[in-house]
Formats: structure tokens, C-alpha cells, sequence
């Protein structure tokens, strides 16, 4: 299962409201996708237009676990939203004779945890060389498939 991602493929019925369960630092470690494309990043919308839709998106209310879109997502789309925690600069740097207090190592532990689960999400959706030696796409499209050099690379 995982930890940092929720994806709801294939929506039943046009969907403004989408509720994550995973816990998160700041809200700027969020990111939303319709059908694939970033619509979502930095705690704003991109900006960037999907199907003919751009969105307005927000977190329902402050340090909530729901994203809100408008104009709603129209029926057969998927949304994806993950965390990706900022891992550019640590949570918080401890020094000599500092007092060690709760909030300050659950900080710095909750963004190696974080890191951590949003890497083996990321991992456990990679393609895979299972145990008879071959590759493993998960039941996915691979995409972007260079211009095949030798007969037996793979081609498009």
C-alpha cells in the first residue's frame, strides 16, 4: 500500500473534492495531477490546462487532507496526489547546548520518515528485473523509447 501517493483512477462522476490520508510538513509538499499533468505544486495551481479545464485548486481548508478543484474534475479522469516532502535543506539543525525538545526531533524525524516512504512508493511503481531476470512494467505504457540501435533493443 502506499504511504504518499493516493491515485482514484477512472472517476465515476465529476469530482471536486479529494481527501488524502497521509500526513505532510507543509502544504507546499503536495502535488496533484489530472490525467498525468501537474495541476498542482507548491501549494498553487499551475496554471496549465487539461482536457480544456484549467483548475483552481486548494486545500479545503488550512493543514486540511482535501484538495478542492474548480471547475470539478469531469467523470473518467484520474487524479493523483502525492507528497514529496523538501528534502533540499533539513528540517531542523540541532547544535551544542541547544535544549532537545519534542517538536524539534519529531520534525526532523518525520522528514526522514516521510522521505523515506515517498522513495519505496516511488520504487514499488518503478519498473522492476523480477527474479527470472527480466523486466517487470507493472501493467504500464512505457513511453519515451529511444531509436533502437541494435536488433534486439526495444523499439516503439
Amino acid at each position: 500500500m502506499a504511504e504518499s501517493i493516493v491515485t482514484f483512477p477512472n472517476i465515476g462522476s465529476s469530482q471536486s473534492s479529494f481527501s488524502f490520508s497521509f500526513d505532510y510538513i507543509a502544504a507546499t509538499d503536495i502535488d496533484a495531477f489530472v490525467e498525468g499533468v501537474s495541476v498542482f505544486a507548491n501549494n498553487a495551481s499551475t496554471g496549465t490546462a487539461v482536457g480544456g479545464n484549467t483548475y483552481t485548486i486548494a486545500f479545503s481548508s488550512g493543514g486540511s487532507k482535501t484538495l478542492t478543484f474548480s471547475p470539478a474534475v469531469p467523470q473518467g479522469s484520474t487524479v493523483r496526489i502525492e507528497r514529496n516532502t523538501a528534502l533540499t535543506t533539513k528540517a531542523v539543525d540541532f547544535s551544542d547546548g541547544a535544549v532537545l525538545t519534542e517538536v524539534a526531533l519529531d520534525s526532523a524525524i518525520d522528514q526522514l520518515f516521510f522521505a523515506t516512504q515517498e522513495s519505496n512508493d516511488k520504487t514499488n511503481e518503478s519498473v522492476k528485473v523480477t527474479a527470472d531476470g527480466k523486466f517487470d512494467a507493472l501493467s504500464k505504457v512505457i513511453k519515451n523509447v529511444a531509436t533502437p540501435v541494435a536488433t534486439n533493443d526495444a523499439v516503439t
